[in-house]
Formats: structure tokens, C-alpha cells, sequence
């Protein structure tokens, strides 16, 4: 729906400048008729000054009304853009097998590689949908953590969820309704989007941690929730000790049984979906992809850079115009120097539409969809030079180098972006990838330089460590580098000692090479041995 009103309605009350000009040139029309009457001078109606000083009203007015600020407002359709957040249950009973079906006697993946592979389906299928989708990753049991922040990233993802294990947090037990909080909290920024959806995959069994009041709140913050029950809601299984270990979970002299809670997960609200068998991924797409109606945004038209060009314009015919003979007129030069500058500045006054920093995002985000990555960045810098202070912008601008080789830039876009980041999840993140380019730097440069920047890499992985104690990526990565740096060190000490045997014996060996020559020299050298030596005296 398009618009037109005025930013500064009040400035309207300028328009009584325009009668009140046309008054002031009657009054002194009046006096120059007088005038010449008294000198018994013949008047007549000069329509060259008339039309010059409707021209000077036309654009004062024009001017007012510039000063008004009209404002043409059109609110767009929602973008299609939208995030995607995953809450994964990573609870001990996920590791339960559910039994495919009686006839056939075949034991399915336990539930949380099930839910794991849920998820990437689904992944994968909405970063092939038209616009772009940001994907985040939460894992949760008795306590919740972050464990891919929202990315465009689909590699990314993919490696975060694939490593997503019971170890992921650290306290047992399964809390939806905490977990539910810890998303809408820390799973989602303040970026206008066409939708945004948390999707939560468990087995139920919460422990009185209040799921339907926080969906509730889920709702009233505009993310629109959607439940997957994963496992059997008609026969209880058997909690393993691990993964690898299928031993049942004792508790009071008694194997642990589970089963789906499909109940207690419909009453919580949203959309329900059980992936029991065969699951309809598209399905599940085909909700995510549907725009909530939020996120649309509103653009603004000024025209009051038109109307000055126009005033300008005017003034400028208005000087144009003579009320002397043409053989009288000295000033038409002046009057086409004049006319000039006035074009001029109305060409500088006429509007130019920018690229807003959220369409510079877009295009950015389109780009780095199809592996464009040097184009992904170049939209990056353009929309971190409109928006310097944000952080989410400089760490896409570091991942978006980073893809297409370039270190260096990618280095200060994410030291930028954990400078500038208030989220001890994103300052983590961005520490990561600054550590990263580091090592990347180690493996491709000089072996001199080599030392130093895995030094460098090691320590941005314990700051990253600092922030989030919880990333795991970080904690595996400096392990990598530290063996790194003692595999370099161990074959520069090596290759220093080859040096310096190398060089010892190139010390030792005689000048010549010819045999009698080396043989001659020997027996001269036996020679002087054997002849005894008298003693010099030092007072001569």
C-alpha cells in the first residue's frame, strides 16, 4: 500500500508567502504607475515582468513545500528470507532403537541419528528454496547450548550437526520447556526476516519445566514453532548405557524404558509431525517455507531534493527573462552564467537512489547460495560499510573471504566482528574463523612464518574457548594445531641439525680432490709431526 504524506505538516503555513509576494509586487506596480503618471509617462501592461515574478512565487512556493518534506511511504511484501532454527534433543534416552515393525524383525538407527538425519533433510531442501534461509543449531537435554548460530553456511551447519553427541551439554535430563526459552533468547537476533521458525525434535518426557508457557511466549515474539516426536508412542524401549553400548540404564534395580510422549508434545502447540517410519520432509518444508505475513518492510521516497532541483529551474528562467529592449540588455551574460550555476545545482539536487545495507545483504546472500563467494563478499563490504558496527555483517564478510581464499581479509573481517559482538556465541564463532585463516596461513605459506601463525591460531582457539566453553570445534581445532606446531618444530630441529652435520663435514674435507694430491699431503703432514722443535728465544 503506497502513501504520499508530509514529514513537517506545520511547514505548510510558509505557503502565505507566496500572497504575500503577489501582494508586495501589486503594491509596487501600483507605485511605479503612480510614478509614472505624475510624469505624464504613458503605462502599459508589461507581461515580461508579470511572468518573471509568477515564476519567483512559483518557486517559493515550490520551496515550502521542500521544506514540508512530502514522503511517498509503500509497505513491500515480506522478503523471502527467512531462519530456521533446530532445538535437538540430545537427552540419554535418544539413544534408544525403535523397532521398525513386527514382520520384519530390523532395528533402526537410534532416535537422535534419526532426528539427525531429520534435520539435514530438511536442511538441505530449504537451502534449495528460492531466497535466502539462515540455519541455526540447538542442542539440549537438562541444559541447553548453541551450537551453530545462524548461518548461510549449509557446510557449516551440516559439520555442527553431525557432531552434535550427549556430550554436547552438560547436564542430563530433558527440559523442553527451558530449552524452548534458551532458543527464543539465543537462537534468534533482531534482523527483520520474512519468517522465523523453531523446530524442535525429542522424544518428550519433559521434567515440569513448563513447554506450553513457553511456547506461548514463542508465539507472542512472532517464531512460529513446529514438533517433531521422534521414536514408538505405542511401546516402551529400553534406555542404552551409550551409543556403543547396549546394555540397558539401570535406575533403582530396573532397566529405564522410553517411548514417544506424543501427548504430552501435541499439547504443547504448534504443528506436530511423528517421525516414525516414513516421514514427510516436504511437508515440513512446505510450512517453513510459507511466510508468516511478518518481516515486510517500508520504503520511503523523498521528493524534496525534486522540488529544490524545480524551484532552481525557475529562478534560473526568471533570469532569463529581460524586461529591456534587447539593445539595452548589458546583462544577458550574467543572466546565462546565472541560468549555469542554477542547472547545476539542481542536477546536484536531484534524487539518487542507494542500495540499503539490507538489500546489499541480500544480494550477498543470493551470491554465496550459488558458491559466488567473491561476489558474496564484495555485497558484504558494501553493506558493512553502510553498517560498520554490526558484527553479524563482518563475520558473513569473513566467512564469504574465507571461501574464496582470502586469509588475510578474512582474518580482520572476523577479528572485527568478535570486537564488535555482544553474544559471547558469535564473538566465539568469530574468534574461531579468525583462528582458522591462521592456520589455513600455516599450512600454504613459509615454514618460518609457518610457527607464528599456528602460535596465533592456538591462541584464538582458547579465546574462543574463553567465550564459549561449550564449542567444541575450537577445542578439537587447537588440539590439531598444537600437534601441528610440534610436528613443525620437531622437523625444524631436525633439519637444523642435518645442517649443521652437513656442514661440519664439508669442513673436514680436504680442498682437493685427487688422490696422490690427498696422499701427498698426509705424508707431509706425518712429516711435521715427527720433526722435533727448538726453542725460540723471545728477548732478540
Amino acid at each position: 500500500m503506497t502513501s504520499v504524506h508530509f514529514a513537517h505538516p506545520l511547514a505548510l503555513a510558509l505557503l502565505a508567502v507566496a500572497p504575500a509576494l503577489a501582494a508586495m509586487f501589486r503594491y509596487g506596480d501600483t507605485r511605479r504607475r503612480a510614478a509614472l503618471t505624475k510624469f505624464g509617462a504613458r503605462t502599459a501592461p508589461h507581461r515580461k515582468r508579470t511572468a518573471k515574478r509568477a515564476l519567483v512565487i512559483a518557486a517559493a512556493a515550490l520551496m515550502v513545500l521542500a521544506i514540508a518534506r512530502p514522503v511517498e511511504s509503500a509497505a513491500t511484501a515480506p522478503s523471502a528470507t527467512g531462519d530456521v532454527v533446530f532445538l535437538l534433543d540430545v537427552s540419554r534416552s535418544m539413544l534408544s532403537r525403535d523397532v521398525v515393525s513386527d514382520a520384519v524383525p530390523k532395528v533402526a538407527p537410534n532416535r537422535l541419528r534419526r532426528a539427525k538425519q531429520i534435520v539435514g533433510d530438511i536442511a538441505a531442501q530449504i537451502a534449495s528454496q528460492p531466497g535466502v534461509q539462515r540455519l541455526g543449531l540447538i542442542a539440549f537435554a537438562g541444559n541447553s547450548a548453541v551450537l551453530c548460530p545462524l548461518t548461510i553456511d549449509l557446510d557449516y551447519f551440516r559439520e555442527t550437526l553431525d557432531a552434535a553427541t550427549l556430550d554436547s551439554v552438560t547436564r542430563g535430563g530433558s527440559r523442553i520447556g527451558d530449552a524452548l526459552r534458551f532458543a527464543l533468547n539465543n537462537g534468534f537476533d533482531d534482523v527483520r526476516r520474512g519468517s522465523k521458525d523453531l523446530v524442535l525434535l525429542t522424544d518428550g518426557g519433559d521434567q515440569d519445566s513448563g513447554p506450553q508457557q513457553a511456547a506461548q511466549a514463542l508465539a507472542r515474539s512472532g517464531i512460529r514453532l513446529t514438533v517433531i516426536g521422534v521414536g514408538d508412542p505405542d511401546r516402551g524401549i529400553e534406555v542404552p548405557l551409550s551409543e556403543n553400548d547396549n546394555l540397558p540404564f539401570i535406575y533403582n534395580g530396573a532397566a529405564v524404558l522410553t517411548r514417544l510422549e506424543s501427548a504430552e508434545l501435541r499439547a504443547i502447540g504448534g504443528a506436530y509431525w511423528e517421525a516414525n517410519g516414513a516421514f514427510d520432509t516436504a511437508a515440513v518444508v512446505r510450512r517453513l517455507a510459507a511466510r508468516s505475513g511478518a518481516g515486510g518492510t517500508e520504503t520511503r521516497e523523498e521528493y524534496y531534493p525534486l522540488l529544490l532541483a524545480l524551484a532552481a529551474i525557475l529562478l534560473a528562467v526568471e533570469c532569463l527573462i529581460s524586461e529591456r529592449s534587447p539593445r539595452h540588455d548589458t546583462g544577458s551574460r550574467n543572466a546565462r552564467r546565472t541560468v549555469t550555476a542554477a542547472m547545476a545545482l539542481a542536477a546536484c539536487a536531484l534524487p539518487i537512489r542507494a542500495q540499503s545495507a539490507a538489500e546489499w545483504i541480500r544480494q550477498g546472500n543470493d551470491a554465496f547460495a550459488i558458491h559466488e563467494y567473491e561476489i558474496a563478499a564484495t555485497c558484504y563490504r558494501n553493506a558493512a560499510g553502510i553498517v560498520p558496527a554490526s558484527p553479524q555483517v563482518q563475520f558473513d564478510l569473513g566467512i564469504a573471504n574465507y571461501k574464496s581464499g582470502g586469509y588475510t581479509a578474512a582474518a580482520q573481517a572476523f577479528a572485527r566482528a568478535a570486537e564488535r559482538a555482544t553474544d559471547p556465541n558469535l564473538q566465539a564463532k568469530s574468534l574461531l574463523g579468525e583462528g582458522n585463516t591462521f592456520f589455513r596461513a600455516a599450512s600454504a605459506g613459509d615454514p618460518s612464518d609457518a610457527v607464528h601463525a599456528l602460535q596465533r591460531a592456538i591462541d584464538l582457539y582458547s579465546s574462543a574457548l574463553s567465550s564459549d566453553p561449550k564449542l567444541q570445534d575450537a577445542a578439537y581445532n587447537r588440539e590439531i594445531a598444537r600437534k601441528k606446531l610440534e610436528d613443525l618444530k620437531r622437523q625444524r630441529r631436525s633439519d637444523a641439525a642435518k645442517d649443521y652435520a652437513t656442514s661440519s663435514m664439508r669442513r673436514e674435507q680436504p680442498a682437493t680432490s685427487d688422490p696422490n694430491e690427498i696422499l701427498k699431503d698426509a705424508k707431509q703432514q706425518r712429516a711435521k709431526q715427527q720433526i722435533p722443535r727448538r726453542g725460540v728465544a723471545t728477548d732478540w
